[in-house]
């Protein structure tokens, strides 16, 4: 083989492993966002009784949520605005929901310019069985939409989706 193909193929192979490289290292918008979600899954399954976890715990949530967030649980359900009341409404409901597991099912994404998207998702509620019984599994399917600030993606608006009748 001559030195030039030689070197061409270097060339092609350093281009390739740095593309990866590159990938990995800066995932794309919808490997952030979706990352996001789960690390929300994460932080919300982590339960704490003592106050200052409690506390804490609501701080680390409101991360994930703009400041002006509306919550639309569906028909019956008033929407619930802003991320104060929000994370004010979680933290009092904690003992109740450390009976329950989420787990984000389907998670889609689709991106709008500039920073923007919309995705939906199926959370999925699995109430934790005690001794010797089973849990039970409740699913929603969701429709939120996120904005990215100052490099971070968060929660503008979340809706449930009304299943067919």
């Amino acid at each position: 083989m001559s030195r030039r193909v030689i070197a061409g193929l270097t060339v092609i192979a350093v281009a390739v492993i740095a593309v990866r490289a590159w990938r990995s290292w800066w995932p794309d918008d919808k490997r952030q966002i979706q990352n996001r979600l789960y690390a929300f899954a994460d932080d919300f399954n982590e339960s704490t009784t003592d106050g200052l976890g409690t506390v804490a715990r609501a701080a680390r949530l409101a991360t994930y949520f703009t400041e002006d967030v509306v919550v639309e649980l569906g028909q019956g359900s008033p929407p619930i605005h802003g991320r104060e009341t929000l994370i004010g409404m979680a933290s009092r409901l904690q003992l109740r929901t450390a009976a329950f597991t989420l787990e984000l099912l389907d998670v889609n994404v689709d991106l709008r310019p500039p920073a923007e998207a919309e995705v939906r998702l199926t959370a999925a509620f699995r109430r934790l069985g005690g001794a010797g019984s089973e849990g039970s599994i409740e699913a929603q399917e969701m429709s939120l939409r996120m904005i990215k600030g100052n490099g971070e993606w968060r929660i503008s608006h979340v809706a449930t989706v009304e299943p067919f009748r």
